[in-house]
């Protein structure tokens, strides 16, 4: 019997231990993307919004209407970097035409994107985890 109360103890401290984490944890969706534009700002800012683009069509509901993608561009876009946990540029190049073209790795909030889809009233689909998902500790 003791050995019982020792086994649940031990679960109910590592339980303990663990609940932090999973408080601060959050999942991000990590997607490859590419941005163009007249200067590397601008680049940048539409790599930044292709991300957030790509990943709220993964979790928009399919039926989605035309009003609720013309939402997500008039609302989620143009506050895309707020959804954004981290954005690397992996490659850089300006074109004979003098467009700065760039492709970068993003890690998307996922938790605060959907949040703000239902906020919208957009029905949205949770998904398992796929290869591009992770969950990391809030920073």
């Amino acid at each position: 019997m003791s050995f019982d109360r020792s086994r649940v103890s031990i679960a109910a401290t590592i339980l303990l231990l663990l609940l932090p984490v999973a408080a601060n944890a959050i999942t991000v969706d990590r997607v490859t993307v590419t941005g163009r534009g007249e200067s590397r700002d601008m680049a940048i800012v539409s790599a930044e919004r292709a991300a957030v683009r790509m990943v709220a069509n993964r979790y928009m509901a399919r039926d989605a209407t035309d009003e609720e993608h013309q939402l997500v561009i008039d609302q989620v876009l143009a506050r895309s970097k707020s959804y954004l946990n981290s954005f690397e540029i992996l490659d850089d190049r300006v074109d004979d035409a003098g467009i700065t073209e760039i492709t970068a790795e993003a890690r998307v909030d996922v938790d605060r994107l959907v949040t703000t889809l239902r906020n919208l009233d957009i029905a949205v689909t949770l998904l398992d985890p796929g290869p591009g998902q992770v969950v990391e500790g809030r920073r």
